[in-house]
């Protein structure tokens, strides 16, 4: 039998994704292939699009993690060959991490074959052939080096922004209450919004507690704030009015921040603040009277809600069968007193007008631990993305109509409201670009033996003695979008990442309780 081929397909930027890129890494793949007798298995192609490899997101959350699993598990066997362009398509890192990434690979019985010089890496080429671990280090080296600079010009564009702050708006980003002028000159408080930002900050002066502000705007119908980029929130959250009580943003002060990636995460550290960035919508007497009761920023949480480890087996998965929202794990009373932990809908829990229903926990974990079994079976997996089809083809228009925009630039027939018009266009583009990698991501998720391995994995924490509830939690979110906890009929709808639905009975109809 011949051995497998993977190809691995990686590029960064949306640029390389209009372009010749993906087609020309792909029929080298398959001609490599073809030439050496391998086996091109294309369920497990891994793709990259727009995820960095300067920053280590592709060996860490990206196709190329991916595929790491699969070889740990066993989906890829040992001997198999994995297929790139080059190796800065693997990894753009600082030398020594891209080599561990290398060696990694190799380690797990892989031959990574770069395409561009037909060179193929094993463990034991990398460690005896020098001319080979040379030619490897210098192209890490250079990769990097390349990665480096181009960031270093982006950042120094960035940071001249930041200096002329005071001066003119940076983007079009704002808090939410506020927005970008029409001529750009700088922003103006949206009709109504400003209002309700004064009015938190008054109720909190008064010794009014956050939760009970939350809730006070629910009840009064208070529309949430949307920011252009994310929908408005179903309701208000206590979360939200200690973040807002915490900014500074109301008192017309924007805080600029620096990014720098430590292990391929972002870490953001703030500038000096600037004053009269925007325009003030609350005066500082009452911010000052609402901190000395509240205190800067969100309190933090003791005794019993301080951070813990997950105790609830559907953390960040339960929904309501009523409004389809968040229901959210409660227990009242101290932690030597807490009654029987139960679910609850967080809309209702904050006086958003949901039905208050509580489920007690213990009855929703039972079910899924004894029912594991019948729980998690076999995944039917579907190849059509209609949902990614319509991105593409948003974005596509879109970079059309840019194109159209850059050809009137060029002609000299661009006024300022065409400016106004690309740069709206050009954002938009982005967040279609940003939606396609964020679907490609979910694609590479839901291969069929990927998923297989990750449902075993579920079924073995269910099952587990002794249990391991956080385990648990980790493993069904890898395997489902949400669970539906439908206490009207007394079922779990259990909604998976890779398509379809479980209904399992939990309990007799209306077994929820009111308080």
């Amino acid at each position: 039998m011949a051995p497998r081929a993977y190809s691995y397909l990686r590029f960064s930027s949306p640029e390389q994704a209009k372009g010749d890129s993906a087609r020309r890494q792909t029929e080298l793949a398959a001609s490599y292939a073809q030439r050496h007798g391998l086996e091109l298995d294309e369920s497990l192609t891994f793709e990259d699009l727009g995820v960095s490899a300067f920053r280590g997101r592709n060996a860490q959350e990206g196709a190329l993690a991916g595929f790491l699993e699969a070889v740990r598990s066993g989906l890829v066997a040992p001997g198999s060959f994995l297929l790139v362009e080059s190796l800065d398509r693997i990894s753009r890192q600082t030398i020594g991490r891209a080599l561990d990434i290398l060696r990694g690979l190799v380690r797990e019985g892989v031959t990574v074959v770069t395409l561009n010089d037909q060179t193929a890496y094993t463990a034991e080429s990398i460690e005896t052939e020098l001319p080979q671990l040379v030619i490897a280090l210098m192209t890490f080296a250079r990769a990097h080096e390349e990665s480096a600079m181009k960031g270093a010009r982006v950042r120094a564009a960035w940071d001249r922004k930041k200096r002329e702050a005071s001066v003119r708006p940076l983007t079009k980003v704002c808090p939410a209450w506020l927005r970008l002028k029409e001529d750009r000159s700088g922003f103006e408080v949206i009709p109504g919004r400003g209002e309700v930002v004064r009015r938190i900050f008054q109720m909190a002066a008064e010794g009014v507690g956050q939760h009970t502000i939350a809730a006070t705007l629910n009840a009064d119908g208070v529309p949430t704030f949307g920011d252009g980029r994310r929908k408005a929130g179903v309701h208000w959250h206590r979360s939200y009015i200690a973040k807002l009580l915490g900014s500074d943003a109301p008192l017309g002060v924007y805080v600029p921040h620096s990014g720098s990636y430590v292990d391929g995460r972002l870490v953001r550290t703030p500038w000096e603040p600037v004053p009269n960035y925007y325009p003030a919508v609350v005066d500082a007497e009452t911010v000052r009277r609402a901190r000395l009761v509240v205190g800067p920023g969100e309190n933090p949480k003791r005794g019993r809600h301080a951070e813990r480890p997950t105790q609830n087996i559907l953390a960040g998965l339960a929904k309501c069968p009523l409004c389809g929202g968040s229901m959210t794990r409660v227990s009242k009373g101290t932690a030597a007193r807490a009654g029987r932990p139960k679910l609850v809908c967080t809309r209702a829990k904050a006086g958003a007008g949901c039905s208050y229903k509580s489920v007690p926990l213990d009855l929703v974990e039972t079910t899924l631990r004894t029912r594991a079994d019948e729980l998690v079976f076999k995944p039917t997996l579907s190849e059509q993305d209609e949902e990614l089809d319509a991105l593409v083809a948003e974005r596509d228009g879109l970079a059309q109509r840019i194109a159209n925009l850059l050809d009137a630039f060029e002609e000299g027939r661009a006024g300022f409201a065409l400016q106004t018009r690309l740069g709206d266009l050009e954002e938009r583009h982005r967040a279609a670009e940003e939606a396609i990698r964020t679907r490609m991501a979910h694609r590479e998720t839901t291969r069929e033996p990927l998923v297989e391995s990750r449902m075993a994995d579920l079924r073995a924490a269910l099952k587990a003695d002794p249990f391991n509830v956080e385990a648990a939690n980790v493993a069904f979110r890898r395997c489902a979008e949400s669970v539906e906890v439908d206490y009207r009929s007394g079922d779990l709808l259990v909604a998976w990442r890779h398509g379809g639905v479980t209904d399992l009975l939990f309990s007799t109809p209306e077994d929820g309780t009111d308080e």
